[in-house]
């Protein structure tokens, strides 16, 4: 019967349809008083149907059976806004009926217009049987609070779906309200909510209250739920875990999460407000792609994932934003191994851990970015990068391993003292905890102290970032040129460029220190095994601090520049043997025209042409000036201090011998 004004079964009357026959009702009003039997009398006959399409009003008091010799038929119920509670009335869909129906076959209700469909708080939709119970919504499925979805039956079988297909306005596509319950033992979970398009607030899965999976072994139930928001505005989320919870114990747990809005805080996935993924021997899937600017694949607020045996989590994200954002309140457990996975950036401020490895991947469809700002609990950490410039900040400490890949990629040391060590070509280790490779740029703390150490193959592509504190970089044991352009900035030849660099350690054979332009060093100079120091291509007066240098044997200074050379903190001899140049100690020096002895006694011989165009300070210790051997006029201006005619201007000189 179809297209009737209205259809009314009578308290005695009985509609049948034998060995999977269909029975099709549409009508206007409907009443049901009697019955209506899809039956099989045949062992293999096929499943019979019964299809009711109502208009407006329906009353639903009669019995609609559909299974016989334990083959389950197929209800399908279409009415305009659909509503399940407990308590009987007109226009209103029985738990009680909805329950008994579904131990006898599949029960499919949809509403048949733009409207809603609701499971009111009272109502508790129980069954036993391996048949599957699904709503469908041209627009949104609500599910108040206390409302209760339970199958019960065993099997490998779709016990529980909800969809929705709506995008044209303001409205999430499924919400379940906080203490509202969907449960199965072996039959699948299956939600598919699409929200809205327009103004903010759109969700395609709002979860404010529990989805559980109950069984056990192989054929526990299984949770999947794909959510969708279309081009809305701000705040809106493929999926929200707000507050809510989805629990196994066997089951696995499948999330994914589709936003196309374009403004900002569109998350793919969010979870937040204590919501928890949970399960003791299943894995948990969670994917989400987001295309705002501002906006994360996966996001991860006040929230937990955990397995905590058997089961692997993956997690895998896209966003403009991040492909996965962990907050500081986030919690992340494995019991076996953990997949983060972004296609652009990973950021992890939460708690990470795995009882096997923890493998995280960054830069998979562009350049990428890892920030980890927690330790991570793991057998074994192993990150890669993908084929683009991928960034690894690591601001806590691990254990395992970094694969730039392709790309120009850079390692970003945490806030504490490094050490690197550089064995090969942009390959090495940092502080003995992580083993990179392909690693072309190296950055080190914020304000700790960061130390470089190469070995004899060991060379950097790109560049070495010292930050604000004293940092060192110690050569290969090999001949090296080493060239400073501007202060604490250069490059060791062949080997790497850096930056905010201080301390300048040479390795353990010749080591050349080139100054040119404005080049300079604040910290120490260590020439290995024989150093040179050359600021001869300096365009400016030069200081240079004898404290600071050792292992050195030659320090040119620029010509007709005024240039000065500082002693060591310790007794020194000097001798002055040409026009602003001598030696003290094993270092030769050259065109350096003021000299300031140390703190300690000093002894300062002219000898031949010996002679300084600017001034001797002798130093703070008691100091001795000798005069060249041959005919010399010394004139006393003051106390410890004068002249000797054409060869020096002196100052804390005690002790003079010409």
């Amino acid at each position: 019967m179809q297209n009737a004004e209205s259809i009314d079964i009578g308290k005695n009357t009985k509609i049948i349809a034998n060995d999977g026959g269909t029975i099709l009702l549409a009508a206007k009003d409907f009443i049901l008083d009697g019955e209506i039997l899809a039956q099989n009398v045949s062992a293999d006959a096929k499943i019979g149907s019964i299809s009711i399409y109502i208009a407006e009003n329906f009353e639903l008091n009669g019995l609609i059976n559909l299974a016989l010799n334990q083959n389950y038929g197929n209800l399908y119920i279409a009415c305009p806004s659909p509503l399940i509670q407990h308590t009987p009335q007109a226009n209103v869909l029985n738990d009680n009926f909805i329950s008994n129906e579904l131990n006898l076959g599949n029960v499919h209700i949809c509403g048949s217009e733009n409207n809603s469909v609701k499971i009111a708080g009272d109502a508790n939709i129980i069954w036993q049987s391996a048949t599957t119970f699904t709503l469908e919504s041209k627009k949104d499925i609500l599910m108040e609070s206390n409302a209760q979805v339970l199958s019960q039956g065993e099997g490998d079988f779709s016990a529980i779906e909800f969809v929705t297909t709506g995008t044209n306005g303001n409205f999430s596509g499924i919400t379940i309200q906080k203490n509202a319950l969907i449960s199965s033992n072996q039959g699948t979970i299956y939600l598919q909510g699409s929200g809205g398009n327009l103004k903010a607030k759109n969700y395609g899965i709002y979860l404010a209250g529990a989805i559980s999976s109950t069984g056990r072994g192989a054929n526990a139930a299984k949770i999947k739920l794909d959510g969708s928001v279309a081009k809305a505005e701000n705040n809106n989320f493929g999926i929200f875990l707000d507050q809510g919870q989805i629990t196994s114990i066997d089951g696995n747990i499948c999330l994914s999460g589709l936003n196309s809005s374009t403004k900002d805080l569109n998350h793919a996935v969010f979870l937040d407000n204590g919501a928890l993924i949970a399960t003791k021997t299943g894995s948990i899937t969670i994917q989400g792609r987001a295309e705002a600017k501002t906006s994360s694949g996966v996001y991860i607020g006040n929230a937990s994932i955990k397995s905590d045996f058997g089961g692997d989590i993956v997690i895998e994200g896209k966003g403009f934003g991040s492909g996965i954002f962990c907050s500081s309140d986030s919690l992340i457990s494995s019991g076996r191994s953990l997949d983060l996975k972004g296609t652009d950036s990973i950021y992890g401020y939460g708690k990470i851990s795995a009882k096997e490895n923890v493998n995280i991947y960054i830069g998979l469809q562009g350049n990428g970015r890892l920030v980890l700002k927690n330790d991570i609990v793991a057998s074994n950490v192993n990150i890669e990068g993908g084929d683009f410039n991928d960034t690894f900040l690591i601001d806590c400490k691990i254990k395992g391993q970094i694969k730039g890949n392709k790309g120009i990629n850079t390692l970003i040391a945490k806030d504490d003292n490094n050490v690197f060590y550089i064995v090969s070509s942009n390959h090495g280790t940092l502080n003995d905890d992580i083993e990179f490779f392909d690693i072309q740029n190296l950055s080190g703390s914020l304000y700790h102290n960061d130390v470089y150490k190469f070995g004899p193959t060991g060379r950097i592509d790109g560049m070495i970032q010292g930050g604000n504190g004293t940092n060192t970089i110690q050569g290969p044991n090999i001949d090296s040129t080493w060239v400073l352009s501007d202060i604490n900035v250069g490059e060791i030849k062949n080997v790497a460029k850096f930056k905010n660099i201080q301390n300048l350690i040479g390795g353990n054979s010749k080591n050349s220190f080139i100054f040119e332009n404005n080049g300079y060093a604040d910290g120490v100079i260590d020439g290995g095994n024989f150093g040179i120091i050359d600021c001869s291509k300096v365009l400016k007066d030069m200081s240079i601090d004898l404290h600071k240098i050792s292992n050195v044997a030659q320090i040119y200074a620029p010509e007709n520049f005024n240039n000065t050379l500082i002693g060591p903190e310790e007794s020194s001899a000097w001798e002055i043997n040409g026009p602003n140049q001598g030696k003290i100690g094993g270092i030769n020096f050259y065109n350096f025209g003021v000299i300031i002895g140390g703190d300690q006694n000093n002894t300062f011989k002219f000898v031949g042409k010996g002679s300084l165009t600017g001034s001797l300070d002798g130093g703070w210790g008691a100091n001795f000036l000798i005069g060249p051997d041959n005919f010399s006029v010394w004139t006393i201006t003051g106390l410890n201090e004068g002249f000797i005619e054409n060869i020096v201007k002196f100052k804390n000189i005690q002790n003079i011998i010409g």
